[in-house]
C-alpha cells in the first residue's frame, strides 16, 4: 500500500513539474507513530470473544502438519515463480466473484489449503499476511500514511468432501476472523511455531516498483523472516503470478515443485468449478443472522427451492 501512495505522489509531482505548476499533493493522514500508539491502546482492550477465538485456534493448530521442520532465514531462501495464463487470471479476478459471491483471496487460500492437505494430509495451518490498516478509530485515517502496517494471523483450511464445501468453509473461516486478524499478535505475542507456510496476496498492483516506466510486481521477501515457506500471489497487469520461497534444504526443490504443481492444479479446478456453477455460493456470513449455520442455510435452500437471482433476471 505504501508503494501505491509513493508512486501516485511521484507521478502527480512529475506531471505538475512538466506543466510548470506548483507541486500540490493530497493531504497527509495520521502519522505512523500515532497509529502505533493507538494499536498499543487497542491491545489493552481486545474483546474477550476475540481472545477466546485466537486461543481456540492456537489449540487446533497443534494438530495440523508442517511441510518440513528446518529453521531457516530469508538469506537461505530460494524463490520459484508460477505464472498463470490470462484466461485463468481473468476468471479469478472477475468472473468468479460475480458468479459465486467469493473473493479472489478466498479462492487462492482454498487452493493452497487443498494443496497442503494433499501433500501432508489433515487440515492446513497457514499464516496470512495482510496490509494491517484496519480502522481502529474512525476519526484517525491512515490511507495515505507510509509505513509497515503489516499484520499476520493464522487460519486453518479444512479439506471437506468436495470443492463446494471446502470453498464455503474457507469463506466462512476468513470472513469471521476478529478485527481482520489485527488482534492475533497482541493476544498470542508470537506466530505459531508449527505453522510453516505464510500466504500473501497483492491485488491490483498493491505492491510494485518502477521499471522503465512500467509497473512490475515487487516482493520485499519479508515474509520469509516469519515462516519457512512463503506463497506470494501477485496480480499484475491482469496476470496472476505465484512466487513460492522455500528455505535452503536438501528437499527444497522437491517441496517447491510438489507444492507448486498441487497449488496450480487445485486453483485451476476451483476456477473451473466456479465458472461452471451458476448458483451463487451463499454462506451464513452473507446474512444478518449471526447464529445461522451452514447446515441450517442448506436446509432453508432445499425447503424453499432457492433460486439464483441472476437466473431469474
Amino acid at each position: 500500500v505504501s508503494w501505491e501512495i509513493l508512486i501516485k505522489d511521484f507521478r502527480t509531482a512529475v506531471k505538475q513539474i512538466k506543466n510548470k505548476e506548483q507541486i500540490s499533493l493530497s493531504s497527509k493522514t495520521a502519522s505512523f507513530k500515532l497509529w502505533s500508539e493507538m494499536l498499543q491502546k487497542y491491545s489493552e482492550r481486545i474483546p474477550e470473544e476475540s481472545i477466546e477465538y485466537w486461543k481456540n485456534l492456537n489449540e487446533k493448530l497443534k494438530f495440523t502438519k508442517s511441510l518440513h521442520s528446518h529453521e531457516e532465514t530469508v538469506n537461505e531462501a530460494e524463490t520459484y515463480n508460477y505464472i498463470f495464463d490470462k484466461d485463468v487470471s481473468d476468471k479469478l479476478i472477475n468472473e468468479v466473484k460475480r458468479i459465486c459471491n467469493i473473493r479472489a483471496n478466498e479462492i487462492l487460500l482454498t487452493a493452497l489449503g487443498l494443496a497442503v492437505c494433499k501433500i501432508v494430509g489433515g487440515s492446513a495451518g497457514i499464516i496470512v499476511e495482510s496490509h494491517g490498516r484496519t480502522a481502529l478509530d474512525k476519526s484517525v485515517a491512515v490511507d495515505r500514511t507510509v509505513g509497515w502496517f503489516t499484520s499476520c494471523y493464522p487460519v486453518i483450511i479444512d479439506c471437506k468432501k468436495d470443492i463446494n464445501h471446502t470453498l464455503s468453509s474457507t469463506k466462512e473461516e476468513l470472513r469471521n476472523i476478529p478485527e481482520n486478524g489485527i488482534s492475533y499478535l497482541p493476544v498470542s505475542h508470537d506466530l505459531p511455531k508449527n505453522t510453516d507456510i505464510i500466504f500473501n496476496f497483492y491485488e491490483n498492483n498493491t505492491a510494485y516498483t518502477i521499471n522503465e516506466g512500467n509497473l512490475v510486481a515487487f516482493n520485499s521477501g519479508s515474509s520469509a523472516f516469519l515462516s519457512k515457506v512463503s506463497v506470494d500471489c501477485i496480480i499484475t497487469n491482469g496476470i496472476l503470478t505465484v512466487n513460492i520461497s522455500v528455505p535452503e534444504s536438501i528437499h527444497k526443490k522437491e517441496i517447491c515443485k510438489e507444492l507448486g504443481v498441487e497449488f496450480s492444479g487445485q486453483l485451476n479446478s476451483i476456477v473451473d468449478f466456479c465458472c461452471r456453477n451458476h448458483t451463487v455460493m451463499q454462506t451464513p456470513s452473507d446474512f444478518s443472522d449471526d447464529e445461522l449455520t451452514q447446515t441450517e442455510l442448506d436446509e432453508l435452500k432445499d425447503l424453499f427451492e432457492w433460486t439464483d437471482i441472476d437466473e431469474e433476471q
